[in-house]
């Protein structure tokens, strides 16, 4: 109960929350446009919405805060893998927000590889939420 505790209360947690979540309502509608354009094929629809959530996070800010909630869900997940946390409760808690959040903004996650040059950031999250994923260097 002290990751719902911390998720629900903390306060640094809290606002990183509501920054990524404010700035996302901004742009929500000219996110839905790109997503439903029927011009676009596949690959250049995957292309324009990686570029308008970097876009978002470089305009907004937001490095800091996806940082400190991508942590937390990787702490989740490493409480779960040592059985400090109750599967069943850590997922009906978090796996719905962390699943949503993780492939949202998985451009972010591939663009930290890429510049860090390291293809193993987040990929506890990532395999744990959308193994599906991949980025491409």
């Amino acid at each position: 109960m002290a990751f719902a505790d911390r998720y629900l209360y903390n306060k640094m947690h809290v606002e990183a929350r509501l920054k990524i979540t404010e700035s996302m309502a901004k742009r929500s509608e000219q996110l839905n446009e790109t997503l439903q354009d029927p011009a676009l094929r596949a690959e250049d629809l995957s292309a324009r919405y990686e570029r308008e959530i970097l876009k978002q996070i470089n305009e907004d800010k937001l490095n800091g805060e996806l940082e400190q909630i991508f942590t937390f869900y990787e702490q989740i997940i490493l409480c779960r893998e040592l059985d400090l946390c109750e599967e069943k409760v850590s997922g009906q808690f978090f796996d719905t927000d962390a699943q949503g959040f993780v492939n949202t903004y998985y451009p972010y996650i591939c663009n930290v590889r890429k510049e860090w040059h390291n293809p193993e950031q987040y990929k506890k999250i990532t395999q744990f939420y959308s193994p599906k994923l991949t980025c491409e260097f």
